[in-house]
């Protein structure tokens, strides 16, 4: 009986690795970039052989494939397994001289191995039964993640005189779109925007007229203005070269007229007392060769800094937002605070009967975060979120 039971064992033990194995397959499919996998031992009696690369179809082909495979093969040793025991109990029953002890323990192991054949030919119908996708492997779309993309968003919301332009995600300008600016832009649903011309891309579907990962936001203007690149410093750090001060430079893209702009202007951060110094490349120069410190700049400037001070700012009032660096004061509607905070005019709220600048409208008014300018009004940095819901830019702004 004890032999019995060790069979049994065996046997389920091979059976609940056959579904143990298929999760770990799934993770390792689904982690690998490039989606291709190479076999590091060969499955016999499949197509899988040692140090073949597969790649993955864009379905669940490939991995039903490789779990029918494994599942085939464990079976294929279940029924072998099953042979060997039962010609084990023959023997022990063939030797055993009249025994009746040997003739039961024989029988104990013919019993276990046809119990666990059976179990093994039955798990197909058993699966079937409970579930008739565990043995079908029907292949599956695997839809693409698309990419968020952030750039310059630009719109006019009804009863607006002028237009209003943002860095935001093609979702959240998408959203700006559908619900107050532009009420000729049709919902679309995701089946739609997977097929061509659009390609699981919404910035197409917006157009660049509304919306352009390439153009920068000019907040002053309303309007999405083609970028170069500006390397931005304060004048402390002007008699050393790039590679002595690239500690303290910030690197971002920004227009021209923005870039210019900066240069010369005082330097507005508490601690600073110099002047700024900002120099504009195009596109074409900053792909140069002799440009690869001010690339790598660049491309540290906000690298996990969202929310946060720029790196390598040292003396910038520079903090970055949606991966853009934004340096000194913010103009009306900029970002300016760690929870997507907006420059907005310092309002009275009626009714409060508290000066504008005791009111509780907004939370958290430039506490932590990058300051807004006082010109042309007093603006503060508006979190969402406040004692009055948070602010709401309307149909104002």
């Amino acid at each position: 009986m004890q032999n019995k039971k060790s069979i049994l064992k065996i046997f389920l033990t091979l059976f609940i690795f056959s579904f143990l194995v298929i999760p770990f397959l799934v993770f390792a499919q689904s982690s690998s970039n490039p989606v291709e996998f190479t076999p590091q031992v060969t499955i016999p009696g499949s197509s899988f052989i040692k140090g073949t690369t597969y790649t993955i179809k864009e379905s669940t082909s490939s991995i039903a494939e490789y779990v029918k495979a494994i599942y085939n093969y464990l079976l294929s040793i279940v029924g072998i397994t099953a042979a060997i025991v039962l010609m084990v109990g023959g023997v022990i029953w063939l030797t055993s001289g009249g025994s009746s002890e040997k003739v039961t323990q024989a029988k104990s192991w013919i019993g276990g191995s046809l119990t666990g054949l059976t179990l093994a030919l039955l798990s197909y119908i058993i699966l079937q039964t409970i579930n008739p996708q565990l043995v079908s492997f029907t292949p599956t779309d695997i839809p693409k993640i698309r990419p968020i993309k952030t750039g310059c968003c630009q719109y006019q919301t009804l009863g607006a005189t002028r237009s209003t332009a943002e860095q935001t995600t093609d979702v959240e300008c998408y959203r700006i779109h559908l619900e107050k600016a532009d009420p000729k832009i049709a919902s679309i649903t995701n089946e739609e925007l997977n097929k061509s011309p659009y390609n699981g891309e919404l910035s197409i579907y917006l157009g660049d007229d509304r919306f352009n990962a390439k153009k920068r936001a000019n907040y002053a203007d309303g309007i999405c203005e083609e970028t170069g690149y500006c390397e931005i410093y304060d004048d402390d750090f002007a008699n050393l070269n790039i590679s002595e001060r690239r500690d303290s430079t910030v690197v971002t893209q920004m227009s021209l007229r923005q870039c210019g702009a900066l240069n010369n202007k005082p330097n507005e951060a508490s601690w600073a007392t110099g002047k700024i110094i900002a120099r504009f490349y195009s596109e074409e120069q900053f792909k140069q060769e002799n440009m690869a410190i001010y690339r790598t700049a660049f491309q540290k400037t906000c690298e996990n800094r969202e929310g946060g001070s720029c790196n390598n700012s040292g003396s910038l009032y520079c903090y970055c937002y949606g991966g853009v660096a934004y340096v000194n004061e913010g103009l009306k509607n900029e970002p300016c605070g760690n929870d997507g905070g907006k420059c907005i005019p310092d309002l009275d709220i009626p009714g409060t009967n508290l000066p504008s600048d005791e009111d509780e409208f907004c939370e958290n008014q430039d506490m932590g975060s990058r300051g807004c300018s006082d010109s042309p009004k007093s603006l503060i940095c508006c979190e969402p979120g406040g004692v009055w819901g948070g602010y709401n830019p309307g149909l104002t702004y």
